[in-house]
């Protein structure tokens, strides 16, 4: 007969724990950089370096503004977003919702 081990009582963690946890967490580090700001410099570097507070990055690579690299979505995706205003203010005006005009 096979003998049974004995599996280990689970131990819930603290919430400090669990808080700690997630502070020391690489994914917590690479989205908060830096702690709070307390001067002008760590302001400057929060707002630089931070996920949430800085969308674009610092240093573009000239190969990544390339036409070939973006195709131009950018401006394709503006333009058509220009159209669909322009069309929609006209339709705005000019359309009348009656069977008789449809």
């Amino acid at each position: 007969m096979a003998r049974r081990m004995a599996t280990p009582a689970l131990r819930l963690p603290y919430p400090g724990e669990v808080l700690q946890f997630i502070r020391q967490s690489r994914v917590w580090k690479s989205v908060f950089r830096y702690g709070y700001p307390s001067d002008r410099r760590t302001r400057i570097m929060t707002v630089g370096k931070n996920v949430f507070l800085h969308l674009h990055p610092d240093l573009v690579p000239r190969g990544a503004i390339r036409v070939t690299y973006t195709w131009c979505l950018g401006g394709l995706s503006f333009m058509m977003f220009l159209i669909l205003t322009v069309t929609g203010v006209l339709l705005m005006y000019y359309y009348v919702p009656s069977v008789t005009r449809a």
